[in-house]
């Protein structure tokens, strides 16, 4: 219980380095239900261990949006990871759909709604791996 706020875990499981909770959210008459994901995979203040896994999120991510609407991003300080998260996922939508990017403009773009995201050089490499390992796998899917 949080206030008038009752949390309840319902399912876990862990598959490829991430952690998906399913939690109840009851106030009063409103119950709702929650997918929780952690990504075990990233530590604060590192690159991720293993590329396929964070576009393996972004996947699992861009399905469960499909499925059941808004999606919340969240790190530990709301712009290391969460901005890197947000810009590899546009990134991968734009080139979807046209095949073309700007990472620079992107993350520009994602700066103006909020402050310091993708803020290191690491930040950005991982940006450009992850776009490397997407367009390889893309590539090699296309191809079968």
């Amino acid at each position: 219980m949080y206030g008038e706020i009752s949390v309840t875990q319902m399912e876990e499981c862990t598959e490829k380095e991430c952690v998906q909770r399913k939690l109840q959210v009851v106030s009063g008459a409103v119950n709702v239900t929650i997918t929780h994901l952690q990504c075990l995979f990233w530590k604060e203040s590192l690159k991720p261990s293993d590329m396929r896994n964070l576009l393996n999120l972004i996947a699992v991510v861009g399905h469960l949006r499909t499925e059941h609407g808004s999606v919340l991003i969240h790190c530990c300080d709301g712009a290391g990871r969460s901005g890197v998260f947000c810009a590899l996922n546009n990134l991968i939508q734009r080139l979807r759909a046209e095949d073309e990017i700007d990472v620079f403009r992107t993350v520009k773009d994602l700066r103006d709604m909020r402050p310091h995201m993708v803020r290191t050089f690491d930040n950005y490499m991982t940006c450009y791996k992850g776009l490397a390992e997407f367009r390889s796998s893309f590539d090699t899917y296309a191809n079968i």
